[in-house]
């Protein structure tokens, strides 16, 4: 067994990506405080997923738009060790957060107000949409980077299933 946190989840995530599509084009690039891992974007997907893993071995999922500015402020989903009992539950939390993104069709909702920018993102299942996460929300005034330009208040980001359950 790894000891080193980050190598360990690194190893486990690709692990349940390539048992449940051993044929994605997965980037992985490891530095020595964070690992990321690029999965391409589904066909027609507006958004691909993104994996960080951090030093201590903190999970953290984004969404990348597949069109206008990758860099843009964008849903994102960090399993802080602080929200969980254990880093063993984190971790079964991360995993399996990742699989349902990975084996249903998700789309990143976005909703823009006066104050804020939300963001949560849902899985279809069994024709019905469920919200996976407890959404984001970013103050207008402190973002470093713009959102993506959208019409309207609320926009739709979706992703097919990129494996078979």
């Amino acid at each position: 067994m790894n000891d080193n946190p980050m190598e360990r989840l690194t190893e486990q995530t690709l692990e349940r990506i390539r048992s449940l599509n051993g044929n994605l084009d997965i980037r992985v690039e490891r530095g020595e405080s964070s690992t990321t891992i690029d999965l391409p974007p589904g066909l027609r997907a507006d958004f691909r997923v993104r994996i960080l893993v951090h030093g201590d071995g903190e999970p953290y999922l984004e969404a990348i738009p597949t069109q206008g500015d990758p860099e843009a402020a964008f849903w994102s989903w960090e399993f802080e060790e602080t929200d969980f009992d254990s880093t063993a539950e984190r971790d079964r939390a991360f995993l399996e957060a990742l699989r349902l993104m990975l084996t249903a069709p998700c789309r990143i909702q976005m909703k823009v107000g006066f104050v804020l920018v939300l963001f949560w993102c849902e899985i279809r299942e069994r024709g019905d949409w469920y919200q996976i996460d407890d959404g984001i929300g970013y103050l207008k005034w402190t973002l470093r980077r713009r959102p993506p330009e959208i019409t309207g208040k609320l926009a739709q980001f979706v992703s097919p299933a990129l494996a078979v359950r």
